[in-house]
């Protein structure tokens, strides 16, 4: 579901594609992203995947999904410098894909 949380996004160029990079920040702006159901997931597998490098780590942060009332939820946050990144004003990684159209990462 969509949601919202409070920080920085950031935009990362890797291998012809693009991925988002958020740091939270209560003092920063809205940032847009969607919650899913954790339950039954595999973090594991997850964290394998998500902290394959030293880029992210995942931690606790404060969201609102939408029509909801602020709750916490783990998130990948951004952990190393931003130098570089591109910033992304709006804070929604889709929105500025769009925009931009530059290509999502896959794989």
């Amino acid at each position: 579901m969509p949601a919202v949380t409070t920080g920085h996004l950031y935009a990362i160029e890797e291998r012809g594609g693009w991925h988002p990079a958020m740091v939270p920040d209560a003092a920063g702006g809205l940032v847009h992203g969607q919650m899913f159901d954790g339950a039954g997931v595999d973090l594991a597998a997850l964290d394998a995947f998500e902290l394959e490098g030293i880029d992210y780590d995942r931690r606790e942060v404060a969201v609102q999904p939408e029509g909801g009332h602020w709750t916490t939820a783990q998130a990948y946050c951004w952990k190393r410098p931003i130098t570089g990144l591109e910033p992304i004003e709006h804070g929604d990684f889709a929105r500025w894909l769009a925009e931009t159209g530059r290509p999502v990462l896959k794989g």
